[in-house]
């Protein structure tokens, strides 16, 4: 059972079952976090990762999750920050959220993936292939309970979502999707830096 939010002609479904969301600090997840704090009346249980290799990851999912509980008046959730010492990878991002529906704490796990651009940016041989958008659409929520409700939208349609909600000034400076910095500064310098300003115009 769902209840459907048509935003900017994207299904944003609210589950009516145990919910978890993967929140990385980028503006995909942080938007889903965004929505699910304003539309969904269950429980929620956010899982992030906090590794050395990216500093300061941890502080900034625990910024953002702070900012969409104040934007929507939500409290209803408890965070979970996994510390690994590897780079972030789909394994190690998802282990805990899929150790925690296992164990039948949760059932629906949310997560921001989008599509690629089907545009050429700079750096594009560092893109990862997977995310790259097919003739036919992929579905939003798969075998393993998945839910990504953006799974055929590139990042322009977050941003279109993003000034849907007022959140431009207040959300999206708190997000960071840079994986080459060693700060909390974007490099400007990579795929994901070119990513995010071709669909926000800004870092």
């Amino acid at each position: 059972m769902y209840r459907t939010i048509d935003l900017n002609d994207v299904d944003f479904n609210i589950y009516d079952a145990p919910i978890g969301v993967s929140v990385s600090g980028g503006a995909d997840s942080a938007l889903v976090l965004f929505l699910l704090m304003k539309y969904c009346k269950n429980h929620i249980t956010i899982f992030s990762t906090d590794t050395s290799l990216i500093p300061h990851r941890g502080v900034i999912a625990k910024n953002i999750v702070n900012k969409c509980s104040e934007l929507t008046g939500n409290n209803n959730y408890v965070h979970i920050i996994d510390k690994i010492e590897e780079h972030p990878t789909q394994h190690n991002i998802f282990k805990e959220p899929m150790k925690y529906q296992e164990d039948g704490f949760i059932d629906i796990i949310y997560t921001g993936l989008t599509s690629n651009p089907d545009v050429e940016l700079k750096y594009d041989d560092t893109k990862i292939s997977s995310r790259n958008r097919e003739s036919k659409s992929k579905d939003t929520l798969d075998d393993n309970n998945f839910y990504a409700p953006f799974i055929n939208h590139d990042k322009k349609k977050i941003a279109e979502i993003y000034d849907k909600f007022n959140l431009l000034d207040s959300l999206f400076p708190l997000t960071y999707s840079c994986v080459n910095s060693k700060t909390i500064i974007h490099c400007d310098n990579c795929w994901w830096c070119e990513e995010r300003k071709w669909a926000f115009k800004r870092l």
